[in-house]
């Protein structure tokens, strides 16, 4: 069994890795838009951002959609190959729960080492004051999105649709989250970066856990983690498609 896993951990990892655009992004995507996002906030007046620097919390919303944007897009192709592959591998023999344990993994651990390249990105720019809480921030919106581009991957049928999808729902989660504008109600906390950006930014800046959006981060992974499991539970019983489709 946990050969099964670890063999089909190894191919769906090495199968994103082996394309060289995916590659390119995971290496071109942190340090460009920390730094651009950076650059456009240098504008904006120090004096709406409650003592931080303009700059430094335009590296905040560039690291969390560089950590947005690339993991949901791993989870996107994770359950696009999910719907061409695994019903074939489930008639092959290899068994449903090591299938799904395996999907899932590969999301999560994949979803955690690119957290890791926004962090190390990051810190070259802003040396945390909490390494570990900062960390966990970015960690943390790699799970939430790793999972959210599976459940866009699950309603849009193609690689271009869903990739255009997930752009659109990163920056505009990261503009809420961000509180740049008062929005004037309390729509921005249901958004899925709203927690994990405040974890960050107190780590990042004060070296303070603020655990109240700590808590709801989590409970927010685990959520969609369930939402996950039935959408590649879904693909190998019903194999090729997406709702759209």
């Amino acid at each position: 069994m946990t050969s099964n896993r670890t063999l089909g951990i190894r191919v769906f990892v090495r199968s994103f890795y082996r394309n060289p655009m995916n590659v390119v992004l995971l290496v071109v995507i942190p340090p460009l838009v920390i730094q651009g996002y950076g650059i456009a906030m240098e504008a904006v007046p120090a004096s709406l951002l409650d003592d931080r620097s303009p700059v430094q919390l335009g590296q905040v919303n560039g690291a969390m959609f560089a950590t947005a944007f690339l993991t949901g897009l791993f989870g996107l192709f994770q359950v696009i190959g999910a719907y061409d592959a695994d019903r074939r591998l489930v008639i092959a023999g290899f068994p449903k729960l090591d299938l799904l344990a395996t999907r899932l993994a590969t999301v999560i651990g994949v979803s955690a080492f690119i957290a890791t390249v926004s962090f190390v990105v990051f810190s070259q720019f802003n040396p945390p004051e909490s390494t570990l809480l900062t960390f966990g921030g970015l960690v943390l919106a790699g799970f939430t999105y790793g999972l959210i581009g599976v459940l866009i991957g699950s309603i849009l049928p193609g690689e271009l649709e869903g990739s255009l999808a997930l752009v659109f729902v990163a920056d505009s989660d990261t503009i809420f989250a961000s509180g740049l504008v008062d929005w004037g109600s309390i729509l921005p906390q249901f958004f899925p970066l709203y927690h994990s950006h405040h974890v960050l930014e107190a780590a990042a800046f004060d070296g303070t856990v603020e655990s109240d959006h700590l808590l709801m981060a989590v409970l927010y992974v685990l959520v969609l983690l369930v939402a996950a499991t039935v959408v590649f539970s879904r693909a190998m019983s019903e194999g090729s498609g997406g709702v759209l489709q």
